[in-house]
């Protein structure tokens, strides 16, 4: 029992400093957005989808009054996910800075350009950790509910961005915004599917 009251409150308390530390990271992509608009409005949009990616997170983390605290498999999904994306913002803004200082010439322009990505390689893979170690069924199935929503979203933005695109409608938008959108959209798809179960 004892163990148990321990686990609850550790992981209570995590999600409390899960919160705050993704909110900053939501602010950080926010002031990224700024400079970013500088340097084109697709960078500019895939900061703030960062930013508002983070924001969902946290609010997903929350844990609300009579609810389970969360499961030791997702505290440690958002813990790996709050440092990759941390990451990937501290790496983007090095990247942006060294190109932009016209440092990344040759060889080191394709580390360069590749070294945002690899954190966010990290993010792309972390869903199916999660998913294998995670043991309370409601917790995975709410889980893989929120995936779902964010492949929809995807999807459903990608066929009709794109034919639009294809018609001259709205400009081109670069490929790796992708990955915001599904952060997005899983937030979102957070928020539904636990809507549904209350």
């Amino acid at each position: 029992m004892q163990v148990m009251e321990a686990t609850e409150s550790s992981t209570r308390s995590w999600s409390l400093s899960a919160r705050l530390a993704v909110i900053a990271l939501g602010a950080v992509g926010l002031a990224l957005s700024t400079l970013a608009l500088t340097t084109g409005w697709s960078v500019g949009l895939g900061a703030v989808g960062v930013a508002v990616s983070a924001l969902l997170i946290a609010s997903g983390a929350r844990v609300p009054e009579g609810v389970p605290p969360l499961s030791p498999a997702y505290v440690r999904y958002g813990r790996r996910l709050t440092v990759a994306m941390a990451s990937y913002v501290v790496v983007l803004v090095a990247a942006l800075f060294t190109y932009h200082a016209r440092w990344a010439a040759g060889l080191l322009g394709y580390a360069v350009a590749l070294a945002p990505a690899v954190p966010l390689l990290f993010v792309i893979g972390f869903p199916v950790t999660y998913v294998r170690s995670e043991t309370d069924e409601f917790a995975r199935a709410v889980f893989v509910e929120s995936q779902l929503w964010a492949s929809l979203l995807i999807l459903v933005s990608a066929t009709v961005w794109g034919m639009l695109e294809a018609f001259g409608k709205v400009p081109h938008l670069a490929l790796w915004v992708i990955i915001p959108v599904w952060g997005v959209g899983n937030g979102l798809g957070y928020v539904v599917a636990m809507a549904r179960y209350r």
